[in-house]
């Protein structure tokens, strides 16, 4: 782009607000989740594009008729309160040996303009006063600025600023002293004999120089020219030649005495803001045409391809994601028994059994009659551990148990292995490693323990499928199935007998041959009852359901980290609104042309 023009910059300076604003917010709402400490380098440069932008929209806002900024800046002791007071021909910023002296930047303004710096596009976050006399600062209050409104010197639409000390033992001293820099059209930079080495007053030497400001260099209480030669020397070999001027020391002055205003060196920098007054329309549209350039291709150069970078790693991610999924999935299905089937259909079995039994009318006064073996087994041969005490289907849970636990386990370490897995799948590229250092991605992956639990909540609902199904089958038995298990009734009844008959009738042995002998026997009559297609039919059935809830339990695992993925993509979704609402910016700015 060219260089912008007085006419279209007078004519159109308020054309590229609305998209300016709009890709202000864009680059607000920008949440890099990935940098962690959140001072990552695109969460820097998104504040920093932020920041440019609302400087981009104060200039347009106030178009030609702009006021130029003018800021003296130096480090701490070098005496820019006292050539501030000075130029103005009064004590207004407080000046002393107190250090830091100025604690918040101190504007002197024309009084048409003090109103207007009010406004939020100005100098954003900071507590603005008016004041006509001398300035007091506020200790408590960390972000303030004062305007003063200019009574005295006049340089037409000039603004001039007194800055706190940028190398301040002050945080926030030295953020508004980089604050007034960064918005300032021109500066006067102050150094003095023993500070203009200090690696803090080069560093702003090099912005200067980088950032092509309108610029004088005060060297302040000169004692003799060495100093002056040595200072001019570094800056020319560094490539620098900005305007140097000196001011000789005089040590006579108190804190709040100016200097004489017949001073070579003051009549100097008197004489360059007027020159710079009556050229700030050019240097207005230039600093605007260097905010613009660097705003822009910032934008396009560097944050842009950021934002695809991470968008297109958390592609990755979620498609290798997807296949430690897939392969989870292989391994459930490769490595949880198929022998759960056979165990819940012995299950399935043997509760339909106790289902027809309730249609047995002699089983009271078998239980009655075998009270004495009972009472004789449970109290006295149990406890003796000479034999195991009645629970019914005992054997039968504990191998269903086994089963389970030993299935449990199995899951366990899919997850866990799907989890190792998972991280490592993060950790391969610098966006996911930056996921994987925040603490809520450390709750992401489920501890052994809560595998269990969810193992145990689909046994218990296999289990329960397991008992509907009982009930749901010996409702639909039909006439040849049900005289199976008739006839398992009478081989009960005939053995039941010939014990009987053999024992003289003294006691039953009922209870223990259900357990033992007689159980099995009418578990495979009852087995033989129900038709083949309906047994392998609950088979399959209950092995999907299984393995349905342990493929589950993997893939909401597998969901917590696709959701952290999501919440990830969310964060930086105003990235592709973003680049429309930029491309319409630029056709806004040709208009400036």
């Amino acid at each position: 782009m060219g260089e912008f023009s007085p006419h279209g910059f007078g004519l159109n300076h308020r054309r590229p607000l609305a998209d300016l604003i709009k890709v202000r917010a864009y680059l607000e709402s920008l949440q890099p989740l990935h940098e962690t400490t959140g001072i990552g380098p695109l969460t820097r440069l998104a504040a920093n594009l932020a920041r440019l932008a609302l400087r981009l929209e104060d200039r347009l806002e106030w178009g030609p008729r702009a006021p130029l900024l003018v800021a003296v800046l130096g480090a701490t002791g070098t005496g820019k309160s006292k050539i501030f007071n000075s130029l103005l021909g009064a004590p207004l910023s407080p000046s002393g040996y107190k250090r830091p002296t100025t604690l918040a930047p101190v504007f002197y303004a024309p009084g048409e303009l003090t109103s207007s710096l009010h406004r939020s596009t100005f100098f954003p976050g900071y507590l603005k006063r008016t004041t006509s006399g001398p300035v007091g600062f506020d200790s408590l209050q960390n972000k303030e600025l004062i305007v003063v409104d200019q009574g005295g010197r006049n340089w037409g639409r000039t603004i001039l600023v007194d800055t706190p000390d940028f190398d301040s033992v002050l945080a926030e001293n030295r953020a508004a002293a980089w604050d007034v820099f960064e918005r300032a059209d021109a500066v006067i930079f102050v150094t003095d004999a023993m500070k203009y080495a200090d690696q803090a007053s080069w560093d702003y030497l090099d912005r200067l120089r980088v950032s092509a400001k309108e610029t004088a260099l005060v060297v302040n209480r000169l004692k003799n020219k060495l100093s002056l030669e040595d200072f001019t020397g570094r800056l020319h070999g560094s490539g620098y030649r900005p305007r140097i001027l000196s001011l000789p020391e005089e040590p006579r002055l108190k804190d709040l005495d100016l200097l004489d205003r017949r001073s070579p060196a003051l009549k100097q920098i008197t004489a360059l803001l007027e020159e710079w007054n009556d050229s700030s329309g050019d240097i207005i549209i230039r600093n605007l045409e260097d905010d613009w350039r660097l705003f822009s291709s910032d934008l396009q150069d560097r944050l842009g391809p950021m934002l695809v970078e991470a968008g297109r790693e958390l592609d990755s991610i979620e498609g290798l994601l997807a296949k430690r999924v897939e392969l989870a999935r292989e391994r459930l299905a490769r490595d949880l028994t198929v022998a759960i089937s056979s165990e819940l259909k012995d299950s399935l079995i043997a509760q339909i059994q106790a289902l027809f039994l309730r249609w047995d009318l002699l089983r009271y006064p078998r239980r009655l009659m075998g009270l004495p073996f009972s009472w004789l087994r449970d109290k006295v041969l149990a406890p003796l551990g000479l034999l195991a005490g009645s629970k019914g289907r005992t054997g039968l849970d504990e191998a269903i148990g086994r089963l389970f636990e030993a299935n449990r386990e199995t899951l366990v370490q899919v997850v866990q292995d799907f989890n190792k897995a998972a991280r490592e799948v993060f950790q391969a590229g610098a966006t996911g490693r930056g996921l994987t250092g925040r603490d809520d991605f450390q709750g992401q992956a489920w501890s052994s323990e809560q595998v269990r639990a969810r193992y145990d909540q689909v046994r218990s609902e296999l289990e329960d499928w397991v008992r509907r199904e009982a009930a749901e089958l010996i409702k639909g038995l039909d006439l040849g199935e049900k005289m199976t298990f008739y006839l398992a009734q009478v081989v009960s009844l005939v053995l039941f007998i010939s014990i009987q008959v053999h024992t003289g009738g003294g006691f039953s042995f009922v209870d223990g041959l259900i357990d033992g002998a007689l159980a099995p026997l009418l578990s495979k009559v009852t087995g033989h009852a129900l038709s083949r297609e309906k047994v392998r039919a609950f088979e399959i059935q209950a092995g999907r359901l299984h393995q349905e809830g342990c493929r589950r339990i993997v893939e909401t695992q597998a969901r917590s980290y696709l959701d952290y993925l999501a919440e990830a993509r969310r964060g930086l979704s105003a990235g592709q609104p973003l680049a429309e609402a930029f491309a319409s910016l630029r056709q806004a700015f040709e208009s400036l042309r």
